[in-house]
């Protein structure tokens, strides 16, 4: 009985990595034709709590109106937002993961949320996109600094999305039907 192996488990990706690979497959559900941005709000204890990518209100037909920019803004809910509005039970003292950093109106949202600290990647889509608007990144800068929030920048891996696309491949999840 003494002479068995003990058996490791596999490696995973940190908390953050984790978390951030989530919000980019889940940026991955919006329709929008140039910018896909997906948000994660986790708790202390790794619950995810809500979820939400850039899009309309369900009300509003995706085919309904111009995806082009800037006629879309006036039609589309940010990622962060619809994270907030589909979250179970209390969000303050979370984690939010999202894929690009959020906006002052967003950042607003997270304040009166409570939420604790912001994870985003340095994602500005193309030149054209809001993400590039360096007011709009210093407005959002002076909010965190107003607030306490801590907001940083990702600098976690998820590599480890592709290694498990892998994985799935070899054992055949892609074939099954």
């Amino acid at each position: 009985m003494g002479d068995k192996k003990k058996i490791s488990p596999r490696n995973v990706p940190d908390r953050d990595s984790k978390y951030m690979a989530l919000a980019w497959i889940v940026a991955g559900f919006s329709k929008d034709p140039n910018t896909q941005c997906g948000a994660m709000i986790i708790d202390s204890k790794n619950n995810p709590l809500g979820w939400g990518y850039n899009g309309p209100p369900r009300l509003i037909d995706d085919n309904s109106f111009s995806w082009g920019r800037p006629e879309k803004y006036d039609k589309i809910i940010h990622a962060e937002i619809n994270a907030l509005r589909h979250a179970v039970g209390d969000v303050s003292g979370t984690t939010l993961y999202v894929t690009g950093m959020p906006c002052k109106r967003c950042m607003l949202h997270i304040i009166e949320s409570e939420i604790e600290r912001v994870v985003y990647t340095n994602f500005e889509s193309d030149q054209d996109s809001s993400l590039h608007n360096k007011e709009e990144k210093e407005a959002t800068l002076d909010l965190v600094r107003l607030s306490g929030i801590r907001l940083d920048k990702f600098n976690g891996n998820i590599y480890w999305l592709l290694d498990w696309i892998d994985k799935l491949k070899e054992v055949g999840v892609f074939e099954l039907q």
